[in-house]
């Protein structure tokens, strides 16, 4: 239910009075500076903590009048405060006539720090699964790093078949226990579930390290469990 999830995240942030922050279609970020002068637009890469193709919108003290555009291929933090586009471009409108520059670097200071520009929202919960199938694919186009996005999409289509598989793990043990005790049956149950799970998560968790492939992070627990449960069903004595 991604748009139940988009409301409880924003109403998530209010409560927890972070500053303005919104995604548009293309899923590239808005930001709005604690002080309120600049609003940013980009696209965040989490493994190395930068900026990608960043835009800053720079206003004036009374935060009324655009003073200065800025574009660049990359954003890097110096220091907590202190931040560096590299291959700038950048538009002066303070000015009696509109200057345009352009630098290899360019400093600018009095930033907020990192944990302010990193998403505050759990991204796949928020989209189905085309729309996350699409965005892995931008993000993929801009060099960004997808591995934990698409184990993400993949656990999106593998998930009705987990329902599945704890079903035929647990109709042998049901009808095999069940005749002893209802309470060794249920108990077996319980610890097989946990056992997928565990499994489930020690895979996935390779898989957004880039230690498997996203499908098979994903897609392997289930195949050995359910291949498990049509083993027993087999055995089983009815």
């Amino acid at each position: 239910m991604p748009q139940a999830n988009i409301i409880q995240d924003s109403l998530r942030a209010r409560i927890r009075g972070n500053i303005a922050q919104v995604a548009t279609g293309t899923e590239r970020r808005w930001l709005v500076s604690t002080d309120g002068s600049r609003i940013y637009s980009y696209d965040f890469d989490e493994r190395r903590q930068v900026l990608l193709k960043p835009s800053v919108y720079e206003f004036d003290s009374q935060q009324v009048e655009l003073k200065r555009v800025i574009k660049g291929e990359e954003g890097e933090w110096l220091s907590a405060h202190e931040f560096e586009i590299s291959k700038a471009d950048w538009v002066s409108l303070n000015q009696a006539k509109v200057a345009r520059e352009s630098a290899e670097q360019l400093k600018i200071s009095n930033v907020d720090p990192p944990s302010t520009f990193r998403p505050t929202v759990d991204r796949p919960s928020q989209m189905n699964a085309v729309g996350l199938r699409t965005y892995v694919r931008t993000l993929k186009a801009r060099g960004a790093e997808t591995a934990a996005l698409a184990v993400a999409l993949q656990h999106k289509y593998a998930a009705p078949f987990s329902v599945i598989v704890m079903a035929l793990i647990g109709m042998p043990l049901a009808i095999s226990f069940g005749r002893k005790s209802t309470v060794v049956a249920l108990c077996s149950a319980v610890v097989v579930s946990l056992a997928f799970w565990l499994v489930s998560g020690g895979f996935q968790q390779l898989g957004e390290h880039s230690l498997l492939p996203p499908g098979p992070a994903v897609w392997t627990p289930i195949v050995i469990f359910a291949c498990g449960g049509l083993y027993f069903i087999s055995r089983v004595r009815t």
